[in-house]
């Protein structure tokens, strides 16, 4: 009896410091409170604690190698980058970055990716049920939802938040569900992650009541009201149908499971089409387009200063704030071209390398068709969000290079 007590605290123990990494790679990932408010603080945590943790389990040599050899070309190029581009004042913010990197390459050595992949569902399952009954509260009772904010938010604070959801911009509110990150399109962004992770069992069935895990997934995604989020949830609808099928149904009638599942996935589709959200936001009608304006804005001028910065880039410099102001990139929506002109023709493609090989690693695509429809998802985030440093992102290249277990995990076991 002893004996088992003790197996179970150790199980606890270890899968403990598990999760609390993961945690802090979803926070740090520009959650307002977390990741942009007091990020200082909670970034240092994640370093010492990313680091200790390792420390507490044995690391294997070789995994240590394979995150190295990611690891340090991107280093280097960092390094030339500097040097090139004179960038020497933001120094710092070329270590911080390159610690972040470390850190989220030393988690996935003591981290086998199936357990990444099972707390970060959790994760994010949790932040949506969290932020369900928040949207209701802000859609429905707006000064509840105010009073709810941060103390002093005012039109002069960029974001009206808590710890555990973001209210509003600019002193007003924000009719839509950001969870707890800086927007709506990010918050998708993030749902979408965790529903291939389900979708393709990168968790290898650990996560249990998949079903309810899914559902509130989709329907969270639905009230971010995100363009992005509803072109991604019709291209997953589409390319991801059988898996949707056996997630949602264990009967052996096949009929039946198809019969079920054309029918969620058209009520998807319909009401994507029908809320007039992807139609209006690419016609000059709307009066709300204002961000597809701005993503396309940085998308073009995004390719023109990476033609300037040529193969190293233009670094974080003057030189670089001149040109952004001269083209008129404010928000720097588009992710990718912001890395390619700030770090170089050379790194954008080193990175775009590590990336393709790293996700299709991770999601252990057995098709050209699935490689092809999960890397678009990923080319259409990081096109509309500046998502390529975010510790989850890094994380998942990092992981797709480790050494994967493939025993196969009974489902009925796992419950």
């Amino acid at each position: 009896m002893m004996r088992e007590i003790k197996t179970i605290y150790k199980i606890n123990y270890k899968h403990l410091i598990y999760i609390l990494p993961v945690l802090f790679t979803v926070l740090l990932s520009r959650t307002v409170y977390f990741g942009i408010v007091h990020y200082q603080f909670y970034q240092v945590i994640f370093w010492l604690f990313s680091i200790a943790c390792g420390i507490v389990f044995k690391i294997k040599v070789g995994n240590f190698k394979r995150m190295l050899n990611v690891f340090i070309p991107i280093a280097v190029f960092i390094i030339i980058n500097i040097i090139v581009t004179m960038a020497f004042p933001s120094i710092i913010s070329y270590v911080i970055t390159l610690i972040n990197i470390f850190c989220c390459g030393f988690i996935s050595i003591y981290i086998p990716k199936e357990y990444i992949s099972k707390y970060y569902i959790y994760i994010i399952f949790a932040f949506c049920l969290i932020s369900i009954p928040c949207f209701f509260v802000l859609s429905q009772f707006p000064n509840i939802a105010l009073r709810l904010c941060q103390s002093g938010y005012n039109y002069q604070s960029r974001f009206g938040y808590s710890w555990y959801f973001t209210f509003g911009w600019n002193g007003g509110l924000l009719y839509r569900n950001s969870g707890p990150f800086w927007e709506p399109g990010a918050f998708q962004g993030f749902i979408v992650i965790a529903i291939i992770m389900l979708l393709y069992n990168t968790d290898k069935y650990t996560v249990s009541h998949r079903k309810i895990v899914l559902l509130t997934f989709l329907i969270t995604l639905l009230t971010t009201q995100s363009t992005t989020g509803y072109i991604i949830l019709v291209l997953l609808a589409i390319t991801c149908f059988k898996q949707i099928k056996d997630t949602f149904y264990s009967t052996s009638n096949k009929a039946f499971k198809r019969f079920m599942t054309a029918a969620i996935v058209l009520t998807l589709i319909y009401i994507v089409v029908t809320s007039g959200n992807i139609g209006d936001k690419f016609s000059g009608l709307y009066e709300n387009n204002r961000s597809a304006n701005i993503r396309s804005n940085d998308f073009f001028s995004g390719i023109q200063m990476t033609l300037k910065g040529g193969v190293f880039g233009l670094g974080c410099t003057n030189q670089r704030e001149f040109y952004k102001a001269y083209y008129g990139i404010t928000d720097d929506s588009c992710g990718l071209t912001h890395l390619f002109y700030t770090y170089g023709i050379a790194f954008g493609l080193l990175y775009a390398y590590f990336a393709v090989k790293g996700i299709t690693n991770f999601f252990e695509c057995n098709s050209k068709i699935r490689n092809a429809s999960i890397l678009l998802i990923f080319l259409i985030l990081f096109l509309t969000e500046d998502l390529c440093f975010l510790p989850v992102y890094i994380i998942i290249i990092f992981s797709g290079f480790q050494k994967t277990n493939n025993k196969n995990v009974d489902l009925h076991k796992m419950e």
